[in-house]
């Protein structure tokens, strides 16, 4: 094959390997081309227009929102309500909290251990028994005892509120950084474990400890993998 020749059949398949290649985010669904001025994308949102999310004690929205659904939409549609709750609305979901809570108070294999338990008052139902700790929970709020002179980057979480329940002295200021394991503290404390503040989920630590969260240089977390 002539050198000119074999150049024109590699310049037309390459031509048409155009027309089947891989789509990016120049071409609409229906696999027509499109202006990126006008393109099907929407608009981003407004900043504090809208709140999509919040942050406070991790977890509680996650264990005690509805946790043992069985319509996926209606759970999310419970969660994205809690995020977007105000907090002048954050006591009305104390009541599905204390649902909640009543099947982790069993999640050591021990009954009425966790605290706050109040199961003296008769038959009152979740509400009754777990009602304390679910209104507690429902102000999602990290608490901070500035008069603390120890903020232990590893025990802070919950600290004050643990204080608080249990009538004692802080281990810790409270809050919260990166290196406090928030989800196996909040897990502890549902199902009773308040002082030994773990569980045991079968789930190992990050051991890529050269790119780990720390406490030196924000944001604090380790390099993206």
């Amino acid at each position: 094959m002539k050198p000119r020749t074999r150049l024109t059949m590699i310049f037309s398949l390459a031509i048409a390997l155009c027309g089947v290649g891989c789509d990016d985010d120049t071409t609409s669904p229906g696999g027509g081309m499109m202006d990126m001025a006008a393109s099907e994308f929407p608009a981003a949102p407004t900043i504090g227009a809208t709140q999509l999310d919040r942050m406070g004690r991790a977890g509680v929205n996650t264990a005690l929102t509805d946790p043992f659904f069985t319509v996926k939409a209606d759970h999310d549609g419970k969660q994205d309500a809690y995020n977007k709750a105000q907090p002048s609305t954050w006591a009305s979901f104390a009541d599905q909290f204390a649902v909640a809570l009543g099947v982790f108070d069993g999640l050591d294999g021990v009954c009425g251990n966790q605290p706050l338990y109040d199961g003296g008052n008769g038959d009152g139902g979740a509400a009754s028994a777990y009602g304390t700790l679910a209104g507690i929970l429902a102000n999602d709020q990290l608490l901070l005892d500035s008069s603390q002179s120890s903020c232990d980057p590893t025990k802070n979480y919950l600290a004050v509120e643990i204080a608080v329940i249990t009538s004692g002295t802080p281990a810790s200021c409270g809050g919260r950084t990166p290196l406090d394991p928030a989800i196996d503290v909040t897990y502890a404390a549902l199902s009773g474990d308040l002082a030994g503040g773990s569980v045991t989920d079968g789930v190992s630590r990050d051991a890529d400890t050269a790119n780990q969260a720390q406490l030196t240089t924000f944001p604090f977390l380790g390099a993206p993998n």
